[in-house]
């Protein structure tokens, strides 16, 4: 059995002795195998692990990594985002964020209108989120994670020292095509997280959008325009904002 292990300066491979029943790691970087080799083991950050820390090792090994993800990168490079561990994260988001959580986002599609048969096909999405943990401290346990940050538009500098998690349990999410989708539809487990879940669930978010300068571009345009709605947060809630954005960041590009 063997995983792999995320430090804050090292990356690790993990061997189980099942003799003494412990876990002995060793340094990849003494172990002369290339980055991808690790990609198909299960994963796991250390909790003093930073988005910084991760995004340092995707640096070193700059040449893999952009090899094999240029198509989660899209028509960003890499570069474009290592750039910002020398970058000031913008006031607004000073200590905002200081968490950020990799978790499963879960799509049913049903694959019959028959309401009497539960057939679905399921889509796993890697995908990650921000948090601010200091201030779920100061507010009820029930309402712990009420800030919640969509990272797709906010350059990686403003949360470049938050903490990394990693969550194995699986997320329900209905689809909007589903017009009635069937009541008490509950999916409950856990998945486990690969090497390359989570470095291609990382750079999809952060070039979701493009370069951090086609991302603050884009919060520029967001405040100039009239989206119809009192605020963002409401257009999120009414599921107009991919729409929206997918416009602004075509015309963007024009």
């Amino acid at each position: 059995m063997n995983k792999v292990i995320i430090g804050q300066s090292k990356i690790f491979f993990a061997t189980y002795d099942d003799e003494s029943n412990k876990w002995t790691k060793q340094d990849i970087a003494r172990l002369g195998k290339p980055l991808p080799w690790y990609f198909p083991y299960a994963v796991e950050v250390e909790e003093s692990v930073t988005i910084r820390n991760l995004l340092t090792h995707l640096k070193n090994h700059a040449d893999h990594v952009s090899l094999v993800f240029c198509g989660y990168l899209g028509e960003t490079k890499l570069e474009d985002f290592t750039k910002e561990l020398d970058m000031q994260p913008d006031p607004e988001f000073k200590d905002r964020i200081d968490l950020v959580e990799f978790f499963w986002e879960i799509e049913m599609l049903p694959l019959t209108e028959d309401s009497d048969i539960a057939e679905f096909n399921i889509d796993t999405n890697p995908s990650m989120r921000g948090y601010n943990k200091h201030k779920a401290k100061e507010i009820s346990e029930e309402d712990a994670f009420d800030e919640e940050f969509d990272l797709t538009l906010i350059p990686v500098r403003n949360y470049i020292d938050a903490l990394i998690t990693i969550n194995h349990y699986v997320e329900y999410a209905t689809l909007d095509e589903i017009s009635e989708p069937l009541p008490n539809v509950l999916l409950d487990g856990e998945m486990n997280w690969d090497f390359f879940n989570l470095i291609s669930a990382f750079l999809m978010e952060l070039s979701f959008y493009g370069t951090p300068e086609d991302q603050i571009k884009m919060q520029e345009e967001i405040k100039k325009e009239e989206t119809g709605f009192a605020d963002q947060q409401a257009v999120i809630e009414h599921g107009d904002l991919i729409d929206y954005l997918d416009s602004l960041s075509e015309r963007l590009r024009k």
